[in-house]
């Protein structure tokens, strides 16, 4: 698994970046709040890297600026319903520590059956 990509960054388009990396080029796909923070073409950068692998799309890289956005989109990803996609789109709009926040907070759960008061412990005689 790659942790941590530090290299030079070649190429970036809508999703993703192309990160020369002693003369070996990753795509990893970002969020639009990462690509918006990366350097100019041509200069070294690092990306915190979240690997993934699937039989139908193969080894898939995401990208953050911090290890707290990484652990975020992990996070986000531990809920029903959202994949990768989601998880990117989710930390664009919040930041890691409102992810962390939201998804700790979740609601009671409910008893399995109503208490009747037929139910309730009656004293003794």
């Amino acid at each position: 698994m790659i942790g941590r990509l530090r290299g030079v960054l070649a190429e970036v388009a809508e999703e993703t970046a192309l990160i020369d990396v002693g003369g070996v080029g990753y795509v990893v796909r970002c969020g639009s709040r990462t690509l918006s923070r990366l350097p100019a073409i041509g200069d070294e950068m690092t990306l915190h890297i979240e690997s993934q692998w699937s039989e139908a799309a193969g080894p898939r890289l995401y990208g953050f600026a911090s290890r707290e956005e990484q652990q975020a989109f992990v996070l986000l990803q531990n809920i029903q319903g959202v994949g990768p996609k989601a998880a990117l789109a989710v930390l664009d709009i919040l930041p890691p520590a409102a992810c962390w926040r939201s998804v700790s907070i979740r609601p009671r759960p409910r008893r399995s059956r109503p208490r009747r008061p037929s139910q309730a412990r009656r004293s003794p005689p």
